[in-house]
């Protein structure tokens, strides 16, 4: 309940800001994959494994060779990846007696925060996606999938689609969230494509989220998804006709708290770690700077790029020589490279060059100018930036406004809420040592992931 707690002080702290413009609906938007077992009280049953944890790696082998990959392809829009909420429940169904046995539903973070505010347990098809329990061609949950897991639909929730209006909150509900209003749930959707609504895009365009983990989401009309022949995750966006392709990453800022948790850990007690200076250290790394340092950032696996969730991190080539600067180098480098790889193996050379006027980029990551700058000289392609990084918060605000027919479209919701910043170009001095930094990654990996 930690969670629910932390969302009731956020919503508080928001209604208290908007006193003199009441709140009249709301909506989620909320990481994929992560799973609570809930029981017929309301309660749950334990802890939420998140994306990262793979305690469920032991059934992928066992899901292929049933399926196969491409089925499962075809059925789900998914890669094979321990990431997904099936191998979770398959995990507690062959772990955790107990837990199973008691579950009424197994929700991700969007439906249980509907159960917390006492409405029912709703989800809409980006976030059912990103369990691989979802059939994406019949629309709702897989009986095959559901047989796997050792589930029925009756354990899952309801499916709808984004912006549908869930239900309204009782007066009891409101006061303690701190509403003076009536306000109207709305369904949400998964993290990604929020933020790439947030940003504008409602049917193309890529929208690059660099935060914890980073995303790619490639947004396209459905009609022009041929998806057996895409190969990578592909599944329905918050807005109805569209498909978002996910080049993800488990490995964002995480690899920064990682590294800074390591320095913390063997600091001296009585002086205190300056988190802040730190972060200020990584902001002063020259974009111009250029080293034989590289990173192999799978700190939890590889991204959906390699789809190896044994791939361990790896950092080469350097010597006594080797500066800070030149570690925190590699790090930016590293981290944007892999996904650099993965978009150009998942985008077609006619979108190429259509989309190449720039990528939108949003999340806590967008703070690094210099990283920013970065991306802009490895991808070759202008960065947009926007008025607000919180594109998720923006994407799901405009879901509600949309619910509540406050917009009478996707479209005039993106005209009133959307702004756009300023753009960073690629600096084109640093093409050829980006080029042979990309080739080695790829290289490197093969060769360390035999």
């Amino acid at each position: 309940m930690e969670v629910w707690e932390k969302v009731k002080s956020c919503i508080r702290n928001c209604s208290v800001q908007c006193i003199d413009d009441p709140v009249v609906a709301l909506s989620v938007s909320t990481q994929g994959e992560a799973i609570i077992p809930i029981d017929s009280m309301m309660n749950p049953l334990t802890f939420a494994p998140i994306s990262a944890d793979l305690r469920g790696l032991e059934y992928v082998d066992e899901l292929k060779g049933l399926y196969g990959e491409e089925r499962i392809y075809s059925l789900t829009g998914q890669n094979l990846d321990a990431i997904h909420s099936i191998f979770k429940i398959k995990w507690w169904a062959h772990n955790t007696k107990n837990i199973f046995e008691k579950c009424w539903k197994f929700c991700c973070f969007d439906s249980f925060i509907n159960i917390c505010m006492g409405l029912p347990p709703v989800t809409d098809r980006s976030m059912a996606a990103r369990m691989m329990l979802f059939d994406i061609t019949n629309n709702w949950w897989s009986p095959e999938l559901l047989g796997f897991a050792g589930i029925d639909s009756s354990n899952l929730p309801e499916i709808v689609d984004s912006g549908q209006v869930i239900g309204v909150l009782s007066q009891k509900t409101c006061k303690d969230l701190g509403f003076v209003s009536s306000v109207s749930v709305i369904s949400g959707g998964h993290d990604q494509p929020c933020a790439a609504f947030g940003n504008g895009l409602i049917d193309s365009g890529i929208n690059y989220s660099i935060g914890t983990t980073e995303c790619i989401s490639i947004i396209r009309k459905a009609e022009d998804v041929e998806l057996l022949k895409n190969t990578n995750p592909t599944y329905p966006h918050v807005i109805e006709g569209s498909l978002v392709t996910l080049i993800g990453s488990q490995t964002g800022t995480r690899f920064f708290g990682w590294f800074q948790d390591l320095l913390r850990s063997q600091h001296i007690s009585a002086i205190p770690f300056d988190s802040a200076r730190f972060f200020d250290l990584i902001r002063t790394v020259p974009e111009m700077l250029e080293t034989t340092v590289t990173l192999l950032p799978h700190l939890s696996g590889g991204s959906t790029l390699y789809s190896n969730s044994n791939a361990k991190a790896h950092l080469l080539n350097f010597s006594q020589e080797t500066s800070a600067m030149e570690f925190f180098k590699a790090f930016l480098e590293g981290i944007t490279i892999e996904q650099f790889l993965g978009y150009q193996k998942f985008i077609t050379t006619n979108e190429l060059e259509s989309m190449k006027s720039s990528i939108v980029a949003t999340g806590g990551g967008v703070r690094f100018p210099n990283w920013i700058e970065i991306k802009a000289s490895i991808f070759k392609t202008p960065f947009q930036l926007m008025e607000s990084n919180e594109a998720g918060c923006i994407g799901a605000a405009m879901l509600a406004g949309i619910g509540v027919q406050a917009f009478s479209s996707p479209i005039q919701a993106v005209e009133q809420c959307v702004h756009k910043l300023n753009i960073i170009n690629p600096d084109s001095k640093m093409a050829e040592y980006y080029s042979n930094k990309v080739k080695q990654f790829d290289m490197l990996y093969h060769l360390l992931n035999k």
